[in-house]
């Protein structure tokens, strides 16, 4: 299982950002809003989608 965070703000056509807490370009965790832990990212993308009207993937987390 792993820890997410989504970004607070919306960053350009991205929208709220997840990222995993091994992300390599994870922000300032004061910048995010922790989701929990869950056994993959589509899950984590899923519990964010009930709260932000537009989710995306981190590109470098998906590539770890």
């Amino acid at each position: 299982m792993a820890e997410f965070y989504v970004t607070n703000e919306i960053i350009g056509e991205s929208g709220n950002v997840i990222h995993s807490t091994t992300c390599e370009s994870l922000p300032n965790t004061e910048t995010l809003r922790y989701l929990g832990s869950f056994a993959t990212s589509d899950a984590a993308f899923n519990k964010a989608k009930g709260f932000c009207y537009q989710v995306s993937h981190c590109p470098v987390c998906l590539q770890s």
